[in-house]
């Protein structure tokens, strides 16, 4: 699922210029509460290890100020800040992106990571969208299309993309961009299908400009995303995945 492949490492601050990455997601409260491996937490937690200035992109700021402190003291880079963004909310996209595009010279890595996922309650968005492909697709989708000037300026550069296994479930309706009637659950498998369709393209998009995009699985992580299962249901989800995985 990746475009052309290239290297893109952190460099301490010892005259070479760091890299500032932007990874969204690794602060639900749930995380935190319970103790949950998060995503986008390690993956911030590594990047600043790597001595980059890392921006967490978080819908619940509380949560995150409590991610970013951790991440601080256990790395000992405190080059790590924190600012809202519901990817849910297309306006609060557009606001953060302007915020970001005010306030940073360059943007080395972005990390689209946020994810949602539900079971039976359908939801739309202000905006009209249904909530898992808002979140996990449009959002980003409009985000990337926000940051990718920034991210040319800054070449080489990369955009990475988590996706998952789980679109071998789904199958992509292009007559039917806002499915608010479908089955909730199984529009995260789409969403996520989406996820990949979007980064081969981008990849092709953006070729020859110094801006690599790569998607990825990252394995089985119990990462709180599915959460809002039914308990009664959490079996049959832990068949499915062991049938796939």
């Amino acid at each position: 699922w990746s475009g052309n492949n290239q290297t893109i490492q952190a460099e301490e601050s010892d005259g070479q210029r760091a890299e500032v990455c932007l990874t969204s997601g690794g602060a639900h409260l749930s995380d935190i509460i319970f103790k949950k491996c998060s995503i986008g937490k390690e993956t911030a937690r590594g990047l600043a290890q790597r001595g980059a200035r890392v921006i967490l992109a978080c819908r619940n700021v509380e949560a995150a100020d409590k991610v970013k402190d951790e991440i601080i003291t256990s790395t000992g880079n405190s080059s790590v800040v924190v600012k809202k963004l519901d990817l849910s909310s297309l306006e609060s996209v557009r606001q953060f992106a302007n915020d970001v595009n005010r306030s940073e010279q360059r943007l080395d890595v972005l990390v689209h990571n946020a994810g949602y996922a539900n079971t039976f309650s359908k939801q739309v968005t202000g905006d009209g969208l249904e909530i898992t492909m808002a979140t996990n697709h449009y959002g980003p989708f409009l985000l990337t299309h926000l940051l990718i000037d920034l991210l040319k300026r800054s070449s080489p550069s990369r955009i990475v993309i988590v996706a998952s296994e789980l679109y071998r479930l789904a199958r992509l309706d292009l007559n039917n961009l806002n499915p608010v009637q479908s089955f909730p659950a199984y529009l995260y498998y789409v969403s996520k299908y989406a996820n990949i369709v979007f980064s081969l393209e981008l990849s092709r998009r953006l070729e020859n400009t110094g801006v690599t995009v790569n998607c990825l699985h990252p394995g089985m992580i119990d990462s709180g995303i599915w959460r809002n299962v039914p308990f009664l249901f959490k079996p049959v989800l832990k068949l499915i995945i062991k049938g796939f995985f």
